[in-house]
């Protein structure tokens, strides 16, 4: 396939993580569909993830070193170079399968969407745990969580660039949730009902490590940013309450599985019921129930 620019741009965000971008950009390189560029957004790495990037012999990589901002103003900054029709966004340390990028092209070509979610399994080690189950509305699945993975989500570049990620560090580890919300109500994100990715869980994936002492102002960045987003407003407006109660619980339940005290775990399951009781029927409810009888 010969385009002008690339059909996708591919901004991996990374910070010392020399270890895991050599299999990273090797997935990449493998891959049955060819019309893409990839742009390694280095956030200040002290490692050598340089060296591991330029011994890679790719036309198709750039890489480019900022001072430390975190992944929001990495992956932004990856979005701002980027020239492909559909932009992804890929951890650097997450796995991909040989067809990643073909059956997302002929997705796209099929239903012809501006976004859309390529399906994934959680691997911990040489295991492999679960398929993710992705709601059949993900527009409205998103209101009671992300489910949805970085690595496959695909976004119309010209759509993308309205809505960036969020930039300050205390919303790190949600502002994926918080920009497919914000993609969402402008467009519809369809499943792509292939399995393509692999989300490796491991100790140090920094969506697990939660400061007690900010959760309190991190649900109220993350509501703040969703309210005063117009589209946001006309679309999520009456689920706002849900949207919060989830986050709450999400935070909840984290910081259950990070040691946190209980009387901080409780009052934030307490939070989430008050917001909207429809918490108590979700699995990590009683997964937190669980951690307090403990």
């Amino acid at each position: 396939i010969c385009t002008v620019t690339p059909f996708f741009s591919i901004v991996i965000p990374s910070y010392n993580r020399a270890h895991f971008l050599h299999g990273a950009l090797t997935d990449l390189t493998r891959q049955t569909f060819s019309d893409f560029e990839i742009i390694v957004v280095d956030d200040g790495s002290t490692d050598c993830s340089r060296d591991v990037v330029e011994d890679i012999k790719d036309s198709r990589i750039r890489y480019i070193f900022q001072e430390n901002r975190e992944r929001g103003a990495a992956r932004n900054l990856g979005l701002e170079l980027a020239q492909g029709q559909f932009v992804t966004f890929f951890d650097s340390d997450d796995s991909l399968m040989p067809r990643h990028l073909q059956s997302a092209f002929e997705f796209q070509r099929a239903y012809r969407p501006l976004a859309f979610h390529n399906r994934y399994e959680i691997v911990s080690g040489s295991s492999r745990i679960n398929k993710v189950p992705i709601p059949p509305n993900i527009n409205r699945g998103l209101v009671k969580g992300n489910s949805l993975s970085c690595m496959g989500v695909f976004v119309d570049r010209s759509l993308m660039k309205i809505v960036k990620f969020r930039e300050e560090r205390l919303l790190a580890g949600l502002e994926d949730w918080d920009a497919w919300l914000r993609v969402a109500a402008r467009a519809p994100i369809l499943a792509n009902p292939e399995v393509t990715g692999r989300l490796v869980q491991h100790i140090g994936r920094s969506v697990m490590r939660i400061n007690p002492e900010t959760i309190s102002e991190r649900i109220s960045l993350f509501m703040q940013s969703i309210k005063s987003d117009e589209r946001c407003q006309t679309v999520y407006a009456k689920d706002f309450n849900r949207i919060e109660a989830s986050l709450t619980s999400y935070m909840a339940l984290h910081l259950a599985m990070n040691g946190g005290k209980r009387s901080q775990v409780s009052r934030l399951l307490q939070q989430a019921v008050q917001l909207d009781r429809r918490e108590i029927y979700r699995k990590r409810f009683f997964v937190i129930l669980k951690f307090l009888a403990g």
